[in-house]
């Protein structure tokens, strides 16, 4: 509005400035940033995305931290330890000590890789305790060769907090089982006991 206001004086100095109408205010609908670190009593899409996101930007940070120093330091394992359970962050450690025997360079990773993006599909058991959902996931910001987005399967547990010591999730939830079936199949639901 000012800019208008500011162009209109300049217009011609010699003729009186042009009228304006005022306008109502703006009724935007603004919402809310979501909370990530409390678990609601209502589960829904955009909170889990939201989650989703912050946890994808944790392993982001642990991605840069290994492709840096071509190795998994202790800040790159206390990332990854933060966001994933016992069973998850050993399966995470496997792979990427698998890696790096194989590709000591990491050629097939970006040198500065942004982090994956994960978004709902498909939410299959939501509580407090446990959720067990389709994601679609997108590694074209840290892979050189990337695959298409693929439908994969992600279960998330509340956090335990003996797993981030120095707060590196931002979130309620560490991921406890993730990946897909190479049939296409749907995995067992990670949420039934």
């Amino acid at each position: 509005m000012a800019s208008l206001v500011v162009a209109g004086c300049r217009a011609s100095e010699g003729s009186p400035p042009e009228a304006t109408v005022p306008t109502a205010p703006s009724t935007s609908l603004t919402t809310a940033p979501i909370d990530v670190s409390v678990i609601p009593p209502v589960i829904d899409e955009p909170y889990l995305n939201a989650v989703l996101a912050a946890l994808d930007e944790v392993d982001g940070e642990a991605s840069r931290t290994i492709v840096a120093a071509k190795s998994f330091t202790p800040e790159a394992a206390d990332l990854l330890n933060a966001i994933y359970s016992d069973e998850r962050f050993q399966v995470q450690a496997e792979v990427i000590l698998s890696a790096l025997a194989k590709d000591p360079a990491l050629s097939s990773v970006r040198p500065n890789p942004g982090p994956r993006t994960t978004s709902v599909e498909r939410i299959i058991t939501a509580s407090p305790t446990c959720v067990w959902m389709a994601v679609k996931r997108d590694h074209s910001a840290s892979s050189v060769h990337p695959v298409e987005p693929r439908t994969e399967y992600v279960a998330l547990r509340p956090l335990d907090e003996s797993n981030d010591p120095q707060d590196h999730n931002p979130t309620a939830w560490m991921i406890s089982a993730e990946g897909f079936n190479a049939d296409g199949s749907e995995p067992g639901n990670q949420c039934d006991p």
